[in-house]
């Protein structure tokens, strides 16, 4: 892990949410079941997939070398 849930962030304040880095090539699945809201590519963030799950809250995956989801798909 790079940083959790509250952590001091280098450029100051706090961190947000958590900030996990996996191995280049490795395999990514989400914790928990959601909703793909949006999955494809970002300027300077490589492929990004962000899941809507239940009680308001997004994932958000990025650094992705491929997705094999589509928007829609839970």
């Amino acid at each position: 892990m790079i940083h959790d849930f509250g952590a001091e962030l280098t450029g100051g304040g706090r961190s947000s949410g958590m900030t996990i880095q996996a191995a280049k090539g490795a395999r990514v699945t989400a914790p928990d079941g959601g909703l793909v809201q949006y999955v494809g590519p970002v300027k300077g963030w490589g492929v990004i997939l962000i899941l809507r799950l239940a009680g308001g809250y997004h994932l958000v995956l990025a650094g992705l070398d491929r997705a094999t989801v589509d928007i829609g798909q839970s």
